[in-house]
């Protein structure tokens, strides 16, 4: 590899890396994960009841269990997940450490999606306090979240060198921080309704139907997107040419307020039904210290050996400019469950989501002893699949519960990602 195409990996590793690690503390914007619902893969519209039922859908919260108590205290919740769409720990430790060879190159390269590069994420969420009053539940609801990707042409560039021709480099990154207080409260508002169904099919009997809604005021904590990225590298015999513009937009805070809505059912054949939207209204105008920056490299005609004549202000320029007011929309993400006890031990359940613009699957169940319970799931996200597992300590007046998701690889060295997740509450 010549000094010059070693100059322009180098160029291109720090451009795309500092646009696309824009990793941002945020709260609010999906659900808090509790062991449990982590470990039925996030599906738990139907089935989430008490102070839980707050995050998934609020109408359950007019399901008490008729042996359940009237308070509820969850002192936290808390899930962190990391990894990202290409590899695995096993491909990282089995290629991390030794020279790589044009064979390990190709493997390497053959994960990394070609459309996507290689994409990273990371996720804690937290709710650091619920209290549950009968059907009226009130708590404060926190999440970080961030997501960059590199594009694949960069590790061909960095395995096997810079051609004679033009590069063009695509990255994005989006982070925002939200926090939520919020209240809920979920309503029976119909009894022993039967149902006829059409062509002779039976009756349905709904015991129970109810709804709810979630009311939040909404912290914003940061936001940041990269509105503009445009990255142009040409090698040529002449030396290197390039052009590479990058915008982002920040804010360190503003607020607003959000609406939630849910549906459930509970049928005498013990099925039990729910159907929830969130940010049927969800907005957060930002207003604390807006701005824009824009990030520009530009040159032509040059080798490595030119830059000692040359000041960066010569090819580098940054600006930063204020700007007015904006406002984010909530994405309005929506889920419909069906659950179904099977017995006094074993418990199915399955769940259609739609969640920032994809589709989700998710198919689980669980048996339920009396005071442990074990979960597992099996959910198809994006193209990628998912697999789950949770265990539950229920003692009535303590719940705590563990659970751990991994994503394309049934164990954590396999996994492309890994998340874990753990809450205690109390009842009284």
């Amino acid at each position: 590899m010549t000094m010059n195409e070693m100059f322009s990996i180098h160029q291109i590793k720090k451009s795309i890396l500092s646009a696309a690690v824009i990793v941002v503390l945020s709260t609010g914007v999906l659900f808090a994960q509790n062991g449990a619902s982590l470990g039925l893969g996030g599906a738990s519209t139907a089935i989430a009841r008490g102070v839980e039922a707050v995050f998934w859908n609020p109408a359950n919260l007019a399901f008490l269990p008729p042996d359940s108590l009237n308070h509820e205290i969850r002192l936290w919740s808390l899930s962190f997940g990391a990894g990202n769409n290409s590899l695995s720990m096993d491909l990282i430790d089995e290629f991390g450490s030794k020279h790589l060879t044009e064979g390990d190159k190709d493997k390497i390269l053959s994960e990394i999606s070609d459309d996507d590069g290689l994409k990273i994420n990371l996720k804690v969420d937290a709710n650091i306090l619920a209290v549950r009053y009968r059907n009226v539940v009130v708590g404060f609801e926190a999440m970080a979240l961030g997501e960059g990707s590199i594009p694949k042409t960069l590790f061909e560039n960095v395995f096997r060198g810079l051609e004679r021709r033009k590069y063009e480099y695509d990255t994005d990154g989006f982070g925002v921080g939200i926090g939520r207080f919020s209240a809920s409260y979920g309503r029976i508002v119909a009894r022993n309704r039967k149902i006829v169904l059409p062509r002779n099919y039976g009756n349905i009997v709904i015991t129970r139907m109810a709804v709810g809604v979630t009311a939040s005021y909404i912290y914003g904590g940061g936001y940041a997107r990269i509105e503009e990225s445009r990255i142009i590298v040409e090698n040529t015999p002449q030396g290197l040419n390039a052009d590479i513009h990058i915008l982002t937009r920040t804010s360190e805070g503003g607020s607003g307020i959000g609406f939630d809505l849910g549906f459930a059912a509970e049928t005498q054949s013990g099925w039990q039904f729910g159907f929830a939207i969130d940010n049927v209204l969800g907005r957060v105008s930002w207003s604390d210290n807006n701005k824009e920056k824009t990030e520009t490299i530009q040159f032509d005609d040059l080798f490595l050996g030119d830059f000692g004549d040359l000041e960066e202000e010569d090819y580098h320029t940054s600006e930063d400019r204020p700007i007015g007011n904006f406002s984010y929309d909530l994405p309005r993400d929506s889920r419909i469950a069906v659950a179904k006890r099977f017995s006094k031990y074993y418990l199915g359940n399955v769940e259609l989501a739609r969640e920032f613009g994809h589709m989700r699957f998710t198919l689980g169940g669980g048996v339920l002893l009396r005071y442990f319970q074990f979960y597992a799931a099996y959910g198809r996200h994006e193209g990628d699949n998912y697999f789950s597992g949770a265990i539950i300590f229920n003692f009535k007046y303590f719940v705590m519960d563990f659970g751990v998701r991994n994503r394309n690889g049934l164990t954590a060295r396999s996994s492309k990602e890994i998340s874990f997740a753990n809450s205690i509450r109390f009842a009284f």
